[in-house]
């Protein structure tokens, strides 16, 4: 059986009594208190649509970032399948920092129709900030190369092969490459790969001059490495400051 509670409420029955005034008092207080519970809630209330607005906000952009990504993806390579620099406009950077935002003149450069492993002695140059160079082994003339997103050096220069570098200077080297707009850069496991899209210091460069001519290209480390060839003749790997190879800068 369900019983009825009835609540009673006693009035006073002298209204200028001092229990009348208690009373009063009492209701006063109580609907204050119920009004301000009622605030809180609003607030609490409009915060949490706040935040949801703001989750979603966050939501769209790392939407639009990874269709950004994607689409800079999707441009290089299919200017990487195209193999060549288009004669009428400007390389344009796509990197993030502004030591990367150099935009030289590559209006000249056209599919590596110029034979790069000749000797071109009058064109060798001393790296230089700003300026656009294919780099080779002084030994041999192997070109380091970017050839389907793999780095490495190439006897016989294709129309494919990104051969192109933009050397970037701001106290430390770096080189970016002409066609991905990606740098040279070390992967953590003694190898040297061409992905990242800004410099920090494993894309960061001192070179000095080789005895025998040309430049050793030296790691930003405490304990100095230098870029050197694997042992297929391809691969670029970490090796000893003696053992760096001797590089050279053909101005492009």
């Amino acid at each position: 059986m369900i019983r009825n509670q009835v609540v009673l409420l006693q009035f006073p029955s002298n209204p200028n009594s001092r229990e009348n005034t208690t009373f009063k008092t009492s209701l006063a207080m109580s609907s204050s208190n119920t009004a301000a519970q009622k605030s809180t809630h609003e607030d609490i209330s409009r915060a949490q649509t706040v935040i949801l607005d703001l989750s979603n906000t966050v939501s769209q952009l790392k939407q639009t970032t990874t269709e950004i990504q994607r689409t800079l993806i999707n441009l290089q390579d299919a200017v990487g399948q195209e193999g060549y620099i288009s004669e009428e406009g400007n390389a344009s950077s796509v990197t993030g920092t502004d030591t990367s935002c150099i935009t030289p003149n590559l209006s000249k450069l056209t599919i590596a129709a110029e034979d790069y492993t000749s000797p071109l002695t009058s064109r060798l140059q001393d790296p230089f900030g700003g300026e656009t160079y294919v780099i080779r082994d002084r030994e041999k003339r192997r070109i380091i190369t970017l050839n389907d997103g793999k780095l490495q050096l190439e006897d016989r220069v294709t129309g494919r092969g990104g051969i192109y570098w933009i050397c970037v200077s701001n106290c430390w080297f770096a080189f970016r490459n002409s066609v991905s707009g990606a740098f040279i850069g070390r992967d953590g496991k003694g190898k040297f790969v061409c992905s990242a899209l800004s410099q920090k210091s494993d894309e960061s460069f001192s070179p000095r001059p080789h005895p025998g001519g040309g430049y050793r290209l030296g790691a930003s480390q405490r304990d100095v490495r230098a870029m050197g060839i694997g042992k297929d003749g391809k691969e670029l790997v970490e090796v000893d400051w003696e053992d760096g190879t001797a590089w050279e800068f053909v101005k492009a």
